[in-house]
């Protein structure tokens, strides 16, 4: 976690601009104290700072400063539970990254907008995000981009209900994973897919991913993840399965 914004010094640059009467300065200046009061959680104040900064953007017209402050605003909206308000706000921050052809930007405004809509239960919306978001990321060869929408999108098909998406996703996101050797996440990718597969009554496969994904959590020393993975097969059934298979192959 960063280092949170000093609040009393962002309040004192933004004292120091209203002195000198500078449009440009305030609105920066009132962003950092939004920032600072939202990393306190204090909706109400850092709304007050981020919809004057709002205002000054619009009326400097400068854009890209107005796509900030709306994240910004969209994180207060988040706070406040206001799903529809916070998807208005990154809908506009987005057309303002798409004009700019800002594609970090881009990338995560719409994987905020996925939250969003996955918080509003309008999933298939989310999984829409995603898809366009994934596009941008292929397009520009960005594959930690890529690594992280699919992470956000395999789930996202698993709770959608649609297994096999939800597999093909988990297998890319193992794939990616290996070329960027993290091991971490390819153990967390076959969890996924081993769980998509417990959910299909395959569970002799099931019991072998979800192993090799406690294995790789073994060998990493993350003993609490190995033994969740366990819990977890003994839920789905999969550990009774795979000491069966052990007996049978063990008679042979």
């Amino acid at each position: 976690m960063g280092v949170k914004i000093d609040l009393e010094d962002a309040l004192c640059t933004l004292e120091d601009m209203r002195h000198e009467d500078i449009d440009e300065g305030v609105a920066n200046a009132l962003l950092k104290v939004g920032v600072a009061y939202l990393e306190r959680g204090k909706d109400d104040l850092a709304f007050e700072a981020l919809d004057e900064a709002y205002y000054l953007c619009k009326k400097l017209e400068n854009d890209t400063g107005r796509a900030q402050v709306c994240l910004r605003l969209a994180d207060v909206a988040w706070l406040r539970g206001n799903w529809l308000r916070a998807e208005e706000l990154l809908r506009e921050a987005l057309i303002v990254f798409e004009q700019e052809n800002d594609v970090p930007g881009c990338l995560g405004a719409f994987e905020r907008l996925c939250e969003t809509l996955s918080k509003a239960g309008r999933y298939d919306q989310a999984k829409e995000c995603l898809i366009k978001a994934l596009k941008i990321a292929e397009k520009g060869n960005d594959v930690v981009g890529r690594l992280f929408l699919i992470q956000r999108l395999a789930p996202l098909y698993r709770a959608m209900g649609q297994l096999d998406r939800a597999e093909d996703a988990y297998r890319e996101l193992g794939k990616l994973a290996h070329e960027m050797n993290d091991p971490q996440r390819v153990a967390l990718a076959l969890v996924g897919l081993g769980t998509c597969q417990a959910e299909q009554d395959r569970k002799t496969e099931a019991a072998e991913i979800l192993i090799q994904a406690r294995d790789v959590f073994l060998s990493l020393g993350q003993m609490n993840r190995a033994s969740q993975v366990e819990e977890e097969m003994r839920r789905l059934g999969c550990l009774a399965q795979n000491d069966q298979d052990t007996k049978e192959e063990r008679g042979k």
